[in-house]
């Protein structure tokens, strides 16, 4: 029965689930000594859908809020399985300089990185459809937006106010078509394909480069590809993002599989390919060995958020999931699920406070 909400200014932080499913909760009002709000603490509730709050100081992204300038130092990375970049959702967030959006996002709303004048690059992910309304307006220090061919719809004054724009992306496609109407450069993409693993990299990429691609291993889970681009002889890597596909191997499910960067250090890096087409579809600055398997490479058991390491949050995630008051993903249950079993229970959350404590 909740719709209204007053936090008072003593309030320093709202935690995670704070106001879970509450919902009829349409107006809120958060006082500028609030410096984080929680995951899902607004989740189900109609304030989060309410664009009525995009001056105000709170990050709208799907059921995620977040005390946007108060939050945001220089980065964010917008988190994983995010399927809509609310109207608004960056308004006037003048410290942020750079963003990630994951593939997962598929539109990109009005006015949702209005005036955020210190953003200079954004790639978009071939996930997205749409871009809304004005929502890289008022972007002084934009420079370079990649933009796929996946977005059919750019609204009027997407990019308005961002003099020193270029924008890239395929030839004959929506982006190339909105620069040519607002007399912005546009530099088209290149493609290049090997033709026996079938693998494709795609991007602003250099004349006269050639892709090697060689498969190191081949088991039953899993391939891993060796991926160069050579230059006049030499290893040369790429400018800025490339995209790159990956074949799904057969008898692999692509429903199913990941894409690691294998790093020097014996560390893998999960690229959050996407399945798309027979392909594991994902955008990468830096070319080495990528393994595409059914299997998870380098998780931290226990660890639910995904942050690295295995801390109070990942227990309250863990009670709360347990409890039946949140869900979590197949992913956040395989991390959280400590003995194996198939599932989280309260046997993983001691195993956890264990872990925690020091005593394991």
């Amino acid at each position: 029965s909740l719709t209204c909400v007053t936090i008072p200014s003593s309030v320093t932080s709202i935690g995670d689930y704070a106001f879970y499913n509450c919902t009829n909760l349409a107006s809120v009002t958060i006082p500028d000594s609030v410096t984080s709000i929680g995951y899902d603490a607004f989740s189900g509730t109609a304030y989060v859908s309410n664009e009525a709050n995009w001056e105000n100081d709170v990050l709208f992204i799907d059921n995620h809020l977040i005390k946007a300038k108060s939050y945001i130092s220089d980065s964010y990375n917008i988190p994983e399985g995010t399927k809509t970049i609310s109207g608004g959702a960056f308004y006037n967030c003048s410290s942020l300089a750079s963003v990630t959006i994951p593939a997962s996002v598929t539109s990109i709303g009005d006015y949702a990185f209005y005036n955020c004048t210190r953003l200079t690059s954004v790639t978009i992910p071939d996930s997205v459809t749409s871009i809304g309304w004005g929502a890289f307006s008022g972007c002084t220090s934009l420079v370079s937006v990649t933009i796929p061919s996946s977005v059919t719809s750019i609204g009027d004054d997407a990019f308005y106010g961002c003099d020193n724009l270029v924008i890239y992306g395929y030839s004959g496609t929506a982006a190339e078509k909105y620069a040519s109407d607002n007399r912005i450069t546009f530099i088209p993409f290149t493609e290049l394909i090997d033709s026996e693993s079938n693998v494709t990299v795609s991007g602003v990429i250099p004349e006269e480069t050639q892709l090697i691609v060689n498969k190191i291993t081949a088991t039953d889970t899993g391939v891993t590809y060796d991926i160069t681009l050579l230059q006049n002889g030499e290893e040369i890597q790429p400018e800025a993002a490339v995209t790159v596909k990956i074949p799904v191997p057969a008898g692999m499910d692509g429903a199913d599989c990941r894409v690691y960067r294998e790093e020097a250090s014996g560390s893998y890096t999960d690229m959050n390919a996407v399945y798309k087409d027979g392909f594991m579809v994902f955008t990468t600055e830096h070319f080495s060995k990528y393994v595409i398997t059914s299997e998870m490479l380098g998780v931290v058991i226990g660890d639910v958020n995904g942050d690295g390491v295995v801390t109070l949050k990942d227990i309250l995630i863990a009670r709360k999931y347990v409890a039946g008051v949140a869900s979590l993903t197949d992913e956040e249950i395989y991390r959280g699920d400590i003995n194996g079993d198939g599932v989280i229970t309260l046997k993983d959350v001691l195993t956890m406070r264990k872990m925690v404590a020091g005593v394991l």
